[in-house]
Order: C-alpha cells, then sequence, then structure tokens
C-alpha cells in the first residue's frame, strides 16, 4: 500500500501547480502572452491601411462589414496589378522623333568606290563562272589551283590602311579633301581608310566619323582618276558600317570630268532589343571575319546567300569572301572538284530556290543603331580636266542631329506608379503600411504558439 501510495504521489507531484517553480513559469508566460497581445492590438487599433483596424475591432456586423469592402477593394487592386503587368509584358513600343541641337556636328564617313567593283559579285577564286562563253574553257579546271588561301589573298588584298594628313593616292585615283574655317580658309581634312574588302580599289573618308562639319558643314572632295571607270559611286554611311553593293548600285554615280553638288542630310535609328517587336541586335554574327566591326542586318542578309552556297557546293563568291572568317570557309570549303561541277551545284541550287525546295535567304535582325543619308546629288557643271571628279558636299543638318527613336509604350516604373498609386487611392497601402501588417502577422503568430506552450517541472 505504501509504495503504490508512494508511487501515486510521485506522479500527481509532477503535474502539481502548486509547485513554486511550475506557478512561476506559468505566471512568466501568461505575462508574455499579455504583452504580446497588447503590442498586437497597438498595431490592429492603428492601422495605416483604410479601413483595416475596422476589421479587428467593434460590433460584429461592423467587423464583416468592413472585411468585405476590404476584400473588394483587394480583388480590384489584383485585377488592375494583373491588367498593368500584362501591359508591359507585351512589350509594345512608340516612335519618337527627335530633333537634338548639337554645336559639333560631325561628317559622316564616304566610301568612293569605282563601278567595276560590281563585277566581282559573278567572280568565285577570280573565275566568272557565270559567264556562258568563258565556261567551256572552265569547266576541266580544278578549282584547288585557283581557290588557295594565298591565290585568294593576291585577289583580295591583305592590308587596311590609314592615310593621315596626305592626299590618298592609289592606281585608280588620287582624292584630295578641304573644307573650311570660320573665315573661308582651306583647310585639309585627308583622313582615308582604304578596304581590303574591295581589293583596296575602294577607299573611306573620315572612316571614324569624328571629324566635325567646322562653321560651314562643306567639304570639297577632288579625285584625279588614273584608270578609266565607267562611273564612281559616291556613297556616305556611319563609321564602321558595311557597305554593301546594293547600295552602290541605287547610288546616283559620278563621271569624270564633272562636278557634282552633293547634298547630305543624316538621321539615326534608334531600336529596342528582345523581347520587344524589333528585336535589334549589337553582337556580330559568329560567321563573320575580324573585318566587320559592327553587326549589320544587310550583311547578315546578304551573307545568307553565299553562305549557303558555300555549305551546299563548296566556296564562296570573291565579294562576300572577306567578310566571312578563315576558319569557318576551310571548315566547309569543298575545293577538290572542277568548275564546271561548281557551276552545276550552282544551276541546281537556283531551280530548287525557284520551286520553293530550298530557302537560302535569312530574315536577320537588324542593328540598334544606324545610321541613315538621304542624298541630292545632281551636276553643278564641268571639271578643268575630263579625267577629274570634283564633289562638293553640303550638310543640310549643320546645327541639329535628327533622331527617329523607339521606346516601350511602358515601362517599368511607369508600370509601378500606376499600381502604387491605384493601390493607394482604394486603401492608402504603402510599404510603411505593408510592413504594418507583416510585423502584426508575426506578433499573432506568436501570440498563437504562446498559447500552446506547457510548463514542466522535475
Amino acid at each position: 500500500m505504501n509504495g503504490q501510495g508512494s508511487s501515486g504521489y510521485g506522479v500527481s507531484n509532477r503535474n502539481q501547480t502548486s509547485n513554486p517553480r511550475t506557478l512561476e513559469s506559468n505566471k512568466n508566460v501568461n505575462q508574455e502572452r499579455l504583452d504580446r497581445k497588447r503590442h498586437l492590438k497597438s498595431y490592429t487599433t492603428v492601422f495605416t491601411v483604410h479601413g483595416l483596424s475596422r476589421v479587428f475591432h467593434g460590433q460584429l456586423w461592423e467587423r464583416v462589414a468592413w472585411a468585405s469592402v476590404f476584400l473588394l477593394f483587394a480583388i480590384f487592386i489584383l485585377i488592375i496589378v494583373v491588367s498593368r503587368i500584362q501591359d508591359y509584358t507585351s512589350y509594345d513600343i512608340y516612335t519618337d522623333m527627335e530633333i537634338k541641337f548639337e554645336e559639333n556636328i560631325k561628317f559622316p564617313s564616304i566610301t568612293i568606290c569605282p563601278s567595276i567593283i560590281i563585277d566581282r559579285l559573278q567572280s568565285w577564286c577570280g573565275v566568272n563562272v557565270m559567264d556562258p562563253q568563258a565556261l567551256p574553257q572552265l569547266s576541266h579546271l580544278n578549282m584547288s589551283d585557283y581557290c588557295s588561301k594565298e591565290k585568294r589573298k593576291q585577289i583580295m588584298g591583305t592590308d587596311t590602311s590609314y592615310y593621315s594628313n596626305e592626299y590618298y593616292n592609289h592606281n585608280w585615283y588620287e582624292i584630295k579633301v578641304t573644307t573650311l574655317d570660320s573665315v573661308m580658309n582651306p583647310v585639309y581634312k585627308n583622313y582615308f581608310r582604304s578596304l581590303p574588302e574591295y581589293n583596296h580599289a575602294c577607299v573611306t573618308w573620315n572612316p571614324r566619323g569624328n571629324l566635325t562639319k567646322g562653321k560651314y558643314g562643306f567639304a570639297s572632295i577632288h579625285i584625279q582618276l588614273k584608270q578609266s571607270s565607267p562611273s564612281y559611286y559616291i556613297l556616305p554611311h556611319g563609321p564602321d558600317e558595311y557597305i554593301d553593293i546594293g547600295q552602290f548600285m541605287s547610288a546616283s554615280p559620278s563621271t569624270p570630268g564633272a562636278m557634282y553638288q552633293v547634298n547630305v542630310e543624316g538621321t539615326t535609328l534608334q531600336r529596342l532589343p528582345d523581347p520587344y517587336p524589333s528585336k535589334c541586335r549589337t553582337k556580330a554574327m559568329s560567321e563573320t571575319s575580324s573585318l566587320v566591326k559592327k553587326y549589320s542586318r544587310q550583311l547578315c542578309n546578304d551573307l545568307s546567300k553565299p553562305i549557303s552556297k558555300l555549305q551546299r557546293c563548296g566556296t564562296v563568291d570573291d565579294f562576300s569572301y572577306p567578310f566571312l572568317d578563315q576558319d569557318y570557309i576551310s571548315k566547309s570549303e569543298k575545293i577538290d572538284q572542277t568548275f564546271g561541277e561548281f557551276h552545276n551545284c550552282l544551276v541546281l541550287m537556283k531551280e530548287q530556290s525557284k520551286s520553293g525546295q530550298i530557302s537560302d535567304e535569312e530574315d536577320c535582325d537588324p542593328q540598334c543603331s544606324e545610321q541613315k543619308f538621304e542624298v541630292r546629288h545632281q551636276m553643278a557643271g564641268p571639271t578643268e580636266g575630263p579625267t577629274e571628279i570634283e564633289l562638293l558636299l553640303s550638310l543640310d543638318n549643320t546645327e541639329t542631329e535628327n533622331f527617329v527613336v523607339e521606346k516601350a509604350l511602358y515601362q517599368f516604373n511607369e508600370v509601378v506608379a500606376n499600381v502604387g498609386g491605384m493601390i493607394s487611392l482604394l486603401n492608402g497601402l504603402s510599404i510603411c503600411s505593408a510592413l504594418e501588417i507583416l510585423i502584426a502577422t508575426g506578433l499573432y503568430i506568436m501570440f498563437k504558439r504562446d498559447g500552446r506552450r506547457t510548463v514542466y517541472t522535475m
């Protein structure tokens, strides 16, 4: 009996609430819960969010009414937030035309090229395989004897030359450029770069595009011819931009023995990258050579056919060859064939393209920044000699720069401002209010956790 009584007394003693240590612990827990309840009430009675304090205090019907209103506003806010996010993720754009005043307007780069350079479009390794009269004599020749890297270098040229403060002297012509200072004195502006991709027969004046216009935005370009060519093409463009053959063919030619007035007005186009509709890019194509300084949509489109011919038939034309990376060409080139076999492959590709069996054209993305020039080219009279060409270059926009800029219709900061403004209008919610709600939620969780605590003593 005593043993059983002693054992029973031990069990009941463990749960005795009259133990001083147990009473003290329970008292501390109750005090903590009371403090947290007061702290929580201090938040819920002064919420800065409109109407939220009414949800927690007052008569039942008041709390239900305010909870309904608050829920209705929350649903409306959610609809607005979703709508604004959809507007932003649609990536709509608009185009803005801007005119900026600029004291130091710069001359465009000017490329001068003889019309004979266009013939290289039909030449492969120096051989025109598309000439029906020459084909019978060429068809049995092995391409490896003509298409080695050494032979190609002889055709293309290898050096890129800069000429500064002196006239440009080439086998084709001699070029001098002068501008006028503020008191109408001539100033020599002879900055040239010969173009190896055109066998140095073409030359670019002001290649870096950093020559300012001076006071009058005028430059005189004098060309003294050494070899005859039916005509020469004068093409303004942005610095280091690709000059495609189509631009030469569409430009107005300048013939020897004539003086021309050339008026130029430039516009800079600025586009937005992916995910916006233009999906512009700046990174150069992996297939292009080091001669290509900038990505160009036109170059990408122009190289799509030559790349297709390289992969299917074994090599590229002489015009496209300098623009492609040598390692890329070496991996795909097949020159252990005759020109006749190569010609047959080209003819087959042309037939398959017409019938729609193959597609050798690519719709390339535009570049993010591009300069376009409107050129008015008209004869102003004869020159002193029959082997001269005089170009009187004049900038129409001598004090301003024209921009056509793509802009996002919905900027991210506008979305945040619209959503934040609407939320504040409906229920006064701000970042501080959200912080209040977060802290009150934490206090409520801690209050509930304290209510489940049980104190034991040994």
